[in-house]
């Protein structure tokens, strides 16, 4: 399993490396010249594995995701194939755990600067209204339909091809799941299917409400 680093052809090859870096630089996707704990990768695959060997799950525990780091990993274009996958482990106790889906952008922290190191993913980053699927930096080409992936991400795969060979295995996107009304104080958990649960206060009295169900249309 790899852990990180250029390839060789980069390497050797620094007018490629340069051009990389500048265009990573311009778009705003990492700049190399300014150390940085956290990252942004694409999810391409999560290990559901729930029995492992404790070596093996001290490594690459249960719901652990293989992400592509958008401005360090190397371009691929079946990043599914790969050889050398890099797993994430949750950073949060499995115990209260929200599985992102194949195609989204996820927030990555590194235990240190170095592209070699450790991290771990924290969840998916906010950058849409809808709760059941956000693909990877889709806002870049809402307005021109023509914008080539290699502007939105940097990577020459496409998110929703992607995802399109597992649909069957993640939850519908033929419909907006909007988040529910909050106010000060709540506690809400969202599913991605309109499910929710919501500790919540009557603003009459100010006694403590529970709620759970399906928020529907209207």
């Amino acid at each position: 399993m790899k852990v990180g680093g250029e390839d060789l052809f980069r390497q050797l090859d620094r007018g490629m490396d340069y051009i990389q870096n500048s265009f990573n630089t311009a778009e705003g996707v990492v700049n190399n010249n300014v150390p940085t704990l956290l990252f942004k990768g694409i999810v391409i695959e999560v290990d559901f594995t729930t029995a492992k060997p404790t070596s093996e799950a001290s490594i690459t525990p249960p719901f652990s995701v293989y992400a592509k780091i958008i401005g360090l990993d190397d371009d691929t274009p079946n990043p599914e194939g790969d050889y050398d996958k890099i797993f994430y482990p949750p950073l949060f106790p499995m115990h209260n755990i929200c599985i992102p889906e194949i195609g989204e952008e996820v927030l990555v922290l590194k235990e240190s600067p170095l592209p070699s190191s450790l991290g771990y993913y924290i969840g998916r980053v906010n950058d849409s209204s809808p709760l059941n699927i956000s693909y990877a930096r889709d806002y870049i080409g809402t307005n021109d339909p023509e914008t080539g992936n290699n502007f939105k991400y940097g990577f020459s795969f496409d998110v929703r091809s992607l995802r399109k060979k597992y649909e069957t295995q993640m939850p519908s996107a033929e419909f907006n799941n909007i988040s529910i009304p909050m106010t000060y104080g709540d506690v809400v958990q969202q599913g991605r299917t309109k499910t929710y649960i919501r500790h919540s206060f009557n603003r009459n009295n100010k006694k403590g409400v529970l709620e759970q169900g399906i928020n529907l249309e209207g």
